[in-house]
């Protein structure tokens, strides 16, 4: 078949495609029957963490890794050689209006402001690690002309232990999630209505293999809902 006439088939088959294919969808709240994410965009934490996109099962260590892996309160960081060692780790991240915070371009939440903070604290004795982490995220946004406020809190605590010198470490530990959303009422922001509020608890369990003559590591982790 020439190749103009091949050309013009492949064309007028994607027109006949597009004038045939259903229409966008649009979903609709029918009922009260719908459920909510609670997502974490932007991927925060170390710059280790971050730049790995949250891939760090395997790879957690010290209290930044503990959202990752338990196992984490006791991996010990190239740095650590003595008996008793300790760990504070604090970071800070802020967004405002004149920046795209969900990354979502144009038609997006319109978000005012968002602010995160994260701050741990690791204790190591010898192969046994304990710790806590906490992780606070505000936003303030406005939907349909009413100011709303979601804040969010995740807890950890927990421990863990060096096995085999310190080449498989396991861990253990407690998890605990709150989140809240309030907006303004239809007649200004001079009243909040509190929409709603739930508390969630859960156990995590997470372990890491690092044999000292391998190039490779193990990770896996596993928490309940």
């Amino acid at each position: 078949m020439p190749v103009q006439k091949t050309t013009l088939l492949i064309a007028g088959l994607c027109l006949l495609g597009a004038l045939v294919a259903p229409p966008a969808a649009r979903a609709q709240l029918v009922d009260e029957g719908y459920s909510l994410d609670l997502v974490e965009i932007p991927v925060l934490g170390s710059g280790r963490v971050v730049s790995m996109g949250g891939a760090f099962v395997a790879l957690a260590e010290g209290i930044d890794g503990v959202p990752f892996n338990p196992a984490a309160y006791a991996v010990r960081n190239a740095r650590e050689h003595h008996f008793f060692e300790w760990e504070l780790s604090p970071s800070i991240s802020f967004g405002t209006s004149d920046n795209d915070v969900f990354n979502s371009g144009q038609g997006g939440l319109n978000v005012n402001s968002q602010l995160s903070l994260d701050l741990g604290l690791r204790l190591q004795f010898g192969p046994v690690g304990i710790g806590g982490y906490l992780h606070l995220e505000t936003y303030n946004a406005e939907i349909d002309g009413r100011s709303v406020s979601v804040v969010a809190t995740r807890s950890h605590a927990g421990a863990g232990w060096g096995l085999m010198d310190g080449q498989l470490v396991v861990g253990v530990g407690f998890r605990a999630l709150q989140a809240s959303l309030s907006a303004s009422s239809e007649m200004g922001e001079t009243l909040t209505l509190d929409l709603f509020t739930f508390e969630g608890f859960g156990v995590e369990v997470g372990a890491i293999y690092m044999p000292a003559d391998r190039p490779y590591r193990v990770g896996a982790a596993i928490a309940t809902p």
